[in-house]
């Protein structure tokens, strides 16, 4: 069992209320549609922590020597694989090409990573991200490779932390230090920092859309999710989570639906905003050539298929597991299958639920990523707010297995393959179902768990 556990019962706080007109003229807004019996309800207030032990300094020690390997020499060749994609889109941009086109944007890596005459070092990868990141990747294609890989290690490190402070900050966390180096040195971030993927912006919008939302602005925090649309595919689940589940961390029962729909009228303007954005700089025609190319990634995947052996080393959604199925059907599927217990759970808490509560936001999220139809591991640093709620509850035999499965699994799982190759066993598991699907299933079994334990609900009010 991991000794990483450590809970003290939340005490009450309240909304704080802005100073500029705008913010005074929406919290009366809300005030009036959502809460006016309730002036001042209590949020759902944390003080979550957890006390290390041996086996964490084992699991710590475990993460960081992982992240050291993987920025080692050894993968020089895969580094910035995400981000040598994001570059050539933007500079094919830069030079009147359209990246959505991907014999274009094939041609466009071969000249800038693959010059004749050379060994080939970069495999192609489609561009699937919405037309406003390619106006910021033409402003930014005039810098080199190197600097634009180091600025988006920048960009990805500060939204990554940015979005964990948000969480932390939601559940008043206590003993925060500790937490950032787990959360840095976690092979999800290291992953996406490795490959220079976006998924750390998505992890600073749910954080924001969370924590506003859960402090009695969710005009605002639906505004913060409509950045989510950076990648539609892993970010309008969470947005969707967000939405449902987060204003039961502020206000009661009675009116978290009127909340949830304020949060969703923000969403809906943000979203109006950046696509009005989009077609001021790159116009309509491109949202359906980026539409088009969301499908592209399906040819990706498989033993034959194109792009980084890191970023198609499998994937960690359940629809993963039913590749005999449509995608949209497998997600669908997927669904139904994780909505019962889910649903039983909060039936069978809802006496507990009735007030301010994370229980709901941890379950959304948790079963948001598993149902995801294009979830990576770098993705699964969106599952820091669920996994958080884990580490601070009682001890458990299936606590301790996630806690440890998603603090160094991923590493032992590379020493075991590389241990099967030197024993002249091979496999491939690109476009297969990969090692995250057991992440994501053991963290929503555990949030399961940890809301229907007896007692205190280690997600559960303030009160």
């Amino acid at each position: 069992m991991v000794p990483v556990i450590g809970y003290a019962f939340p005490g009450p706080s309240h909304y704080s209320i802005g100073v500029s007109s705008l913010n005074a003229t929406i919290d009366r807004l809300y005030n009036r549609a959502v809460a006016p019996t309730v002036p001042a309800p209590a949020r759902a207030g944390g003080r979550f922590s957890w006390v290390p032990g041996r086996t964490t300094v084992v699991c710590l020690a475990v993460a960081i020597t992982f992240t050291a390997y993987l920025f080692s020499p050894l993968w020089w060749t895969e580094i910035g694989a995400d981000a040598r994609v994001l570059y050539a889109a933007g500079t094919l941009s830069a030079r009147g090409g359209d990246p959505y086109n991907l014999a274009s944007l094939e041609a466009e890596e071969d000249r800038l990573y693959n010059p004749a005459g050379t060994t080939r070092v970069f495999r192609h990868a489609p561009y699937g991200y919405p037309p406003l990141v390619t106006t910021a990747l033409r402003a930014a294609s005039g810098l080199s490779e190197l600097h634009f890989y180091l600025a988006t290690v920048a960009l990805l490190l500060a939204c990554g932390l940015g979005g964990f402070e948000l969480f932390l900050s939601l559940l008043a966390w206590r003993g925060r230090a500790l937490a950032r180096v787990f959360f840095l040195a976690s092979t999800p971030m290291a992953l996406d920092v490795f490959v220079g993927n976006p998924s750390a912006i998505l992890m600073l919008a749910a954080g924001a859309g969370a924590w506003l939302t859960a402090r009695g602005r969710p005009f605002w925090g639906g505004v913060a999710l409509a950045l989510l649309a950076v990648k539609p595919q892993v970010g309008l689940p969470i947005a969707a989570a967000v939405l449902l589940a987060a204003p039961a961390a502020a206000a009661p029962s009675g009116h978290r639906l009127r909340a949830g729909l304020v949060a969703g009228l923000g969403l809906a303007a943000g979203l109006l905003v950046l696509a009005a954005a989009a077609v001021a700089f790159e116009g309509s025609s491109a949202f359906p050539r980026w539409a088009a190319t969301l499908t592209s990634f399906g040819a990706a995947l498989g033993p034959a298929g194109s792009g980084s052996e890191f970023s198609q080393s499998g994937l960690a959604g359940y629809p993963a597991l039913m590749p005999f199925l449509p995608p949209a059907v497998a997600v669908v599927v997927a669904a139904l299958v994780v909505a019962p217990p889910i649903a039983w759970t909060i039936w069978r808490k809802r006496d507990r639920m009735a007030g301010p509560t994370f229980a709901p936001l941890a379950l959304a999220m948790a079963a948001a990523l598993g149902v995801s139809p294009y979830l990576h591991m770098n993705d699964l640093i969106l599952g820091a707010l669920p996994l958080l709620v884990v580490a601070a509850a009682r001890p458990r035999l299936i606590i301790g297995a996630t806690l440890v499965l998603w603090a160094v699994g991923a590493p032992l799982r590379l020493v075991l393959a590389a241990a099967l190759a030197l024993a002249g066993v091979t496999f491939s598991a690109s476009g297969r179902a990969g090692f995250g699907v057991i992440l994501t299933a053991t963290l929503l079994v555990s949030v399961i768990a940890v809301v229907n334990a007896p007692g205190q609900d280690p997600a559960g009010p303030a009160s």
